[in-house]
């Protein structure tokens, strides 16, 4: 185990410490043949690479380890101002729980913890996304959107979900190879239209018209490796150039602006329907509300990013986690009779919340998560140069042997009624940047699970499934989670879990990691942190979502 140095608690000199290791000589090959392994599973759904295995498989080069720059002279380094500033051209993958807490550790003057994912998420979530945004306006967008996404909040949501999901699985061929992705894009993204804006079967032309724009958007054409290496650096250095990151070049991007600006009309024309009806009691109008009453900090470009945020991020991880969960359950027939027995039983989502952890575990929805240190600082007793590419491994860190037994074996069991590691377990990230939609999350997986495997009798049907990443960064189901649907139950005679109270919250509650965080409480219950691995304090007690540290 590495050797821990909390940067708070005790001062080290970062000149005074050797920085991590190199890659030897010998092991060079290794880990070059390991990322040549990442460039085929980029947007490439012919590889045979599954690209979460190879991320796990990094842990065999060490707890961390550099891949040097090449020393570019100072005056090159505009070389790479234009993509990330800052940056040295080192890399450097943390692969332990322990080094991700002290990363996440160290101070926003020592380091900076969102330029690192800017060029990735700039283009679709806007440059003032929540993911994105620092001080002030970060914390006024957060306190705006993370009340509507509490334990207590979601519950509202869970009639609106299961209506949904019901219709598109009556809507299932049988005996037919389908895709469920394909389908849970359909579902996720006309539940996360209705519930943010509060649309009605009424309103099928908005539903339609928002589920189009977030279809072309997200599309495998624009996940491409051709648009990777063509476009992106195209828009980057246009915006560069240009001193202005909201507009791209038109002629180079309509397969990208053109859905965003659809988008972006959906959310106007919504905006102005909550202030022209004061009355409407949804997540978006409240909001606006908050927006409207705060017009300094809110300009109209925040609050269009922080529905981008809302639509997009709300649904695109959301699939890969159904899809890999279900994908994991059918591979192991014991576990899924567990999860079908639960189903038929409605008085808990114990177990199918833990099935869905345990499958976010094997195949975290996020590649990496950068950290850019401003200054040199101390990670695990070693010194970590500044403008140092640090990654956080989410599936190497998800397979330390010490934080999960048996690691590449799916155990459910691991989290039944147990509150993840926060820095052992990064599949909604970790810090004050993590993704607010934890429980929304949560609440809408066990309800596949419990309907799927409730009502459908389902096999698998071709190849494998394995991982590959899209837009670099995103992992996602490389054969759509093929399925053959042999005999499917009518929906009334299969009863739905329904949390009677707060014994219930509590028990959701208590299944995720706690997150210290001062948004006031909303009666969200609070649980105790265990010991963990990463060695993160335990006693903290936390509202989760909403509370601070008590």
């Amino acid at each position: 185990m590495t050797a821990t140095t909390n940067n708070r608690d005790t001062a080290v000199a970062p000149e005074s410490v050797e920085p991590f290791p190199k890659l030897p000589s010998l092991r060079k090959w290794g880990v070059l043949r390991e990322y040549l392994g990442f460039v085929a599973a980029v947007q490439n759904k012919v590889s045979i690479n599954d690209s979460d295995r190879l991320s796990a498989n990094l842990r065999r080069h060490g707890e961390g380890f550099r891949i040097a720059n090449p020393n570019l002279p100072k005056r090159a380094t505009f070389l790479m101002d234009w993509i990330i500033p800052g940056h040295n051209l080192e890399f450097l993958t943390l692969n332990t729980p322990q080094l991700c807490r002290e990363l996440y550790g160290l101070s926003t003057e020592d380091a900076d913890f969102e330029i690192g994912k800017d060029p990735f998420l700039r283009f679709f979530l806007g440059p003032n996304t929540p993911f994105i945004l620092q001080g002030k306006e970060h914390a006024a967008v957060r306190r705006a959107m993370t009340p509507e996404l509490t334990q207590a909040a979601v519950e509202r949501y869970r009639e609106v979900s299961i209506q949904v999901l019901d219709r598109h699985l009556d809507e299932l061929p049988l005996n037919t190879p389908v895709s469920l992705q394909e389908m849970f894009y359909q579902f996720t993204r006309e539940v996360i239209l209705r519930v943010i804006f509060g649309l009605e079967d009424e309103d099928r032309e908005e539903i339609d018209s928002g589920i189009s724009a977030l279809s072309d958007l997200m599309n495998g054409r624009n996940a491409s490796i051709r648009t990777l290496l063509t476009y992106f650096p195209l828009a980057l250095f246009y915006q560069y150039f240009r001193k202005d990151r909201e507009h791209l070049p038109r002629r180079r991007a309509r397969r990208i602006q053109g859905p965003i600006e659809r988008m972006d009309a959906l959310i106007a024309r919504q905006i102005a329907r909550f202030r022209a009806d004061p009355t409407i009691d949804c997540p978006g109008a409240r909001i606006v509300a908050k927006a409207d009453a705060a017009p300094e900090m809110w300009t109209p470009e925040i609050l269009r990013d922080a529905f981008r945020t809302l639509l997009i991020a709300g649904h695109e991880t959301s699939v890969t986690g159904y899809s890999f969960t279900i994908d994991l359950l059918l591979k192991n027939p014991d576990k899924l009779a567990l999860v079908r027995e639960e189903a038929l039983a409605a008085a808990t989502d114990s177990y199918a919340i833990a099935a869905n952890n345990e499958g976010l575990r094997l195949h975290p929805p996020v590649w990496g998560v950068p950290v850019i240190p401003r200054k040199d600082v101390v990670v695990g007793g070693r010194r970590i140069h500044q403008g140092t590419w640090v990654q956080a491994m989410p599936a190497a860190i998800h397979h330390d042997p010490e934080a999960y037994p048996e690691p590449t074996r799916f155990l459910p069991e691991r989290f039944l009624d147990k509150a993840p590691d926060r820095y052992g377990f990064m599949a909604f990230g970790t810090g004050k940047h993590r993704c607010p939609g934890i429980s929304f999350y949560q609440l809408e997986a066990s309800i596949v699970l419990h309907r799927i495997f409730g009502r459908l009798e389902l096999r698998h049907h071709g190849r494998a499934e394995r991982a590959y990443l899209a837009f670099a960064a995103f992992s996602r189901p490389a054969l759509g989670m093929q399925v053959v649907v042999t005999d499917r139950k009518p929906a009334d005679e299969v009863p739905c879990f329904r949390a009677k109270g707060s014994e219930d919250r509590e028990r959701a509650a208590r299944m995720r990691a706690p997150e210290a965080e001062d948004f006031p409480d909303d009666g969200s219950p609070r649980v105790i942190e265990r010991e963990t691995v990463s060695g993160a304090p335990a006693e903290v007690t936390v509202c989760p979502i909403t509370g601070a540290q008590a």
